[in-house]
């Protein structure tokens, strides 16, 4: 059976501590899956990038040495390819140096070779307008001599010292188209003689002046030197005067690039100057040795480099001219052949002058060592593209270098030129396995997170479920227990929970158990107890009730008793005509105002044969009995007085002792201070003991008398006459006297603060000059006003006695 406070416990699922502790415990289950999932995401993301990381530096690496190893091979064919062509120059120059040195062999061993056939061609000379603008030899020949016009006589022969340099070179004959056949790729092997015999002697055989009269006008009747190659003879020159003859002979220039005018593609052109012997300390010039180059093989070494895809490697000189590269790597760099006609015809493809800007900022390296770099290009879609740039210095040339300003001027030097070797790779291509690899990377780390959120979802399902059946069974037992508690709650002291488990949740249900039965005990016995003094209880009330009664009837009588005792009280007073008759010399005015009760407060005037007796007095304590005894002491003093006891001392002994036997009669413990003040004759005689005596001089002094030693409480002991005594006081016309009770002094203000004697003092001060009646209600009224609406707690008495003469 379900109560309603199980109804209450089943609504309201957001306050119940099932749902609440369903909600921990999953919570928990779900904050730890979350928690795991993004620790796992985190370690497999930064896995991934690490792999990824680690894969790029090694690709990085394995790049590096493959381009740096790759480069140093090119490098190195393209030197060895270099340096064949040299020594084939050398050895040339070697042998054409041995002729220099030794002329008188050279002509017998020209002439013995020019009576052979096969060395023997005739020369014939080529007539223009009747003029002789070469001669060269005839073919067929081992090699093509050409004599230009400036070396021949006016009637077209060759002047004799040419034709003696030419016999004595006779045999190279033997040597050049050897060489041209064998060793490096070249288009011709040949020599020139010096200024003065610049004929030239080539293999293999061509018609080598007709070809120069067609693609260089003017060449013929010019200078060899001058017209080809302007300076660089005066450069041979200059640096034999600075060199030893061994260093002459291990010299080869290089022209730059230039297109062979017979068609033989881009050459270049290796000189060896021979020296003769010295002239003046300086070695003269007899002409070189020379080899045109062909770059077709370094050419195709570069372009025959295969990076990648769509790499490429290029030949440079070191002002940035492109000597070697391919059609796409040419277009890649952005890169535009141009062609000087300074002497010859030189190819320049210069970095300075590419579209590219990055490719104009290059820099070429100016030491041995392997450089890369990233170098961004502009693709054709107009976006930056990145490329691996690694280049390295080749061995250097002596380079010959013409070169002419604007101004016409013409500079010619001989250089240390280094040629460099490049490779440019697109990064793409180079990281293209990265790519592949971070790809594989995120398809694996995205499949494990697709893994583990299947997991999850289904761990969570797993752990949302579980916490619900644990939830439920561990809550059950707490929710009997709510159950109970509630029921108990509703005063159903049966309610009791079946104990299942030895767990907290068990011991709280056998301790339930245990206070529901001390409740239950409890409340029975309670019960039975406030019965039983609801009883009494009753009983009492009507006892209340009926002392009440009795009380209320008792209050009536004593009110009545009390209310006779204030009348009589109020009666035995002296009126005010008593007093204006006491006396002639004499104005008095009293006052009197009972407090709530009835007080004990007595003042009265009493003449006799000529003396005037005044008395002032306070019973202790008010009500009925301080009223009887006030009562009393009025009696006693009218019947001292009627008995002639006029010696104040006596009076007060006989009114002690009579009312000290009527206190002992009623058995009540009061006294009262009582003094009188005797005045006859203009003298004024004070006796007993009461609160002091304010006397106000007609000159405006105040004096107190104090009483203390002037006698004893009345009715406190049967014998005052030890203590009784009298003090005489003077009293001149004009003088005023105040008698008063404590009730004028000790009145209160509602902050609790006392009127006092000196308030009174000053109070009569300013009072002095009136009547005993203004006077009385002056001070009364500075009291009343001191009060203010306080209650009056004591009888204010106050007798007001002047002199009028």
């Amino acid at each position: 059976m379900h109560t309603q406070n199980d109804v209450n416990i089943g609504r309201g699922w957001g306050r119940s501590f099932r749902v609440k502790f369903f909600l921990v415990a999953a919570g928990s289950v779900v904050l730890a899956l979350v928690l795991s999932g993004v620790f796992a995401v985190y370690n497999f993301t930064r896995l991934g990038h690490d792999a990824s990381a680690k894969i790029q530096q090694g690709l990085m690496n394995a790049s590096h040495e493959y381009l740096s190893n790759y480069i140093r091979t090119v490098a190195e064919r393209t030197r060895m390819t270099l340096e064949q062509a040299f020594s084939e120059v050398q050895m040339l120059a070697d042998v054409m140096q041995t002729l220099t040195d030794n002329p008188d062999d050279a002509s017998v061993l020209g002439s013995s070779l020019a009576e052979m056939s096969m060395f023997s061609s005739p020369l014939a000379g080529t007539v223009r307008s009747n003029e002789t603008l070469w001669v060269q030899n005839t073919a067929p020949a081992r090699s093509v001599v050409t004599i230009w016009q400036p070396l021949l006589n006016d009637n077209g022969t060759v002047k004799p010292d040419v034709q003696q340099a030419i016999e004595e070179s006779a045999v190279l004959d033997l040597l050049l188209p050897t060489m041209k056949e064998n060793g490096a790729s070249k288009l011709y092997m040949y020599m020139v003689g010096p200024h003065q015999k610049s004929f030239l002697r080539l293999a293999p055989y061509c018609d080598m002046a007709s070809e120069f009269d067609k693609n260089y006008p003017g060449s013929t009747s010019a200078d060899f030197w001058d017209y080809f190659f302007p300076g660089i003879v005066a450069c041979w020159k200059a640096n034999a005067e600075v060199m030893s003859s061994e260093q002459l002979r291990r010299i080869i220039t290089t022209t730059p690039p230039y297109l062979d005018a017979a068609g033989g593609g881009t050459i270049v052109s290796l000189f060896h100057p021979i020296w003769q012997a010295e002239t003046n300390g300086v070695p003269g010039f007899a002409g070189a040795a020379a080899m045109d180059f062909s770059l077709e093989d370094i050419v195709d070494l570069v372009r025959d480099v295969k990076l990648a895809q769509s790499g490429f490697a290029f030949i440079t000189q070191s002002k940035g001219d492109v000597l070697a590269i391919n059609d796409h790597g040419e277009q890649i760099m952005g890169l535009n052949t141009q062609t000087s006609a300074l002497g010859v015809n030189v190819q320049m493809r210069e970095f300075s002058q590419s579209s590219q800007p990055n490719v104009q900022r290059l820099q070429m390296p100016t030491d041995d060592k392997i450089h890369s770099e990233r170098l961004m290009l502009i693709n054709d879609a107009g976006e930056e593209e990145p490329y691996i740039l690694t280049m390295l210095r080749l061995p250097s040339v002596q380079l010959w270098e013409c070169n002419e300003n604007d101004e016409g001027t013409t500079t010619v030097r001989i250089r240390d030129e280094h040629w460099a070797l490049g490779f440019v790779v697109p990064e793409s291509e180079i990281y293209e396995s990265l790519s592949a690899a971070q790809s594989e990377i995120r398809d694996t780390l995205r499949g494990i997170l697709q893994s583990f959120v299947v997991v999850g979802i289904v761990s969570l399902f797993a752990a949302v479920l579980s916490a619900l059946l644990l939830s439920k069974r561990m809550t059950q037992g707490l929710i009997a227990l709510a159950n109970a508690a509630h029921r108990l709650q509703d005063k159903d002291y049966s309610v009791r929970v079946s104990v299942q488990s030895k767990d907290e949740v068990g011991q709280l249900a056998t301790a339930f158990n245990g206070m529901a039965d001390e409740i239950q005990t409890y409340t029975t016995d309670l019960e039975n107890i406030v019965h039983q003094r609801t009883s009494e209880l009753e009983l009492a009330n009507e006892e209340v009730q009926l002392l009440n009664k009795r009380l209320k009837a008792d209050n009536l009588r004593l009110g009545a008793e009390l209310d006779v005792a204030r009348q009589l009280q109020m009666m035995v007073l002296p009126k005010q005509s008593e007093l204006d008759s006491a006396d002639p010399e004499l104005d008095l005015s009293g006052f009197m105002h009972p407090a709530d009760e009835v007080g004990g407060d007595y003042y009265d005037v009493l003449k006799q044969h000529g003396l005037v007796k005044i008395g002032m007095g306070d019973v202790t304590g008010h009500g009925l009995e301080s009223g009887v005894l006030m009562l009393m002491v009025q009696s006693i003093a009218r019947s001292l007085l009627s008995m002639n006891a006029y010696d104040p001392i006596r009076f007060l002994i006989l009114l002690n002792e009579v009312l000290y036997q009527n206190i002992q009669r009623i058995d009540t413990d009061k006294s009262l201070t009582l003094c009188f003040l005797d005045f006859q004759d203009g003298i004024l005689t004070l006796s007993g003991q009461h609160e002091e005596l304010i006397a106000g001089r007609r000159d405006g002094r105040i004096e107190r008398y104090d009483t203390i030693d002037l006698g004893l409480p009345i009715g406190l002991v049967p014998d005052i006459s030890p203590f009784v005594a009298t003090e005489q006081i003077p009293f001149a016309p004009q003088d005023v006297v105040l008698l008063f009770t404590d009730g004028i002094t000790e009145a209160e203000n509602e902050e609790g603060e006392q009127f006092g004697i000196e308030r009174l003092c000053d109070s009569l001060k300013t009072k002095l000059a009136g009547t005993a009646a203004q006077i009385q209600e002056g001070i009364v009224n500075d009291v009343k006003q001191f009060i203010g609406d306080h209650a009056i707690l004591d009888d204010l008495t106050l007798l007001v006695i002047k002199r009028i003469r």
